[in-house]
């Protein structure tokens, strides 16, 4: 849609970045609860085969795998507290600044326990890989 009169066709340009622009903004949305949907998702999967493999006897309750069992609650706990806290900083108002971060003793941490127990089931060692850097989100 066009215009001849100058502050009709700017009031229609911005109707309609307004409206691209809210596009963008839901299908962020969609990808986030998406997103938080399967990082919840996989500490409970995880949680559950642990219990369901002590429950029938296919492994023993042995202190590591209970361990692995616990760390994947406090993964679950965590990304609980995670999302309270952005949904804190919605509420306030404050806004995401992206900056680099390097993850990778975290991510070894928690790889630690997924490489022994698959050390176990396959009998070899399972080789190491270090990731250098990952970009997340921190607010400002």
């Amino acid at each position: 849609m066009s215009s001849d009169i100058t502050e009709l066709q700017i009031l229609i340009d911005s109707i309609n970045k307004l409206g691209s622009e809210l596009e963008i903004q839901e299908n962020l949305r969609k990808r986030l609860m998406s997103d938080v949907a399967h990082e919840l998702r996989n500490p409970l999967t995880i949680i559950k085969s642990h219990l369901e493999a002590f429950e029938d006897g296919i492994w023993e309750p042995t202190h590591e795998r209970i361990k692995l069992t616990v760390d994947e609650i406090n993964r679950l706990s965590m990304l609980i507290s995670e999302v309270e806290k952005l949904t804190s900083i919605e509420k306030t108002g404050k806004n995401l600044s992206i900056e680099n971060v390097n993850l990778s003793s975290e991510i070894e941490e928690n790889g630690t326990g997924f490489r022994s127990s698959l050390q176990q089931q396959v009998g070899q060692t399972i080789a190491q890989y270090r990731i250098r850097h990952i970009y997340c989100c921190r607010y400002a």
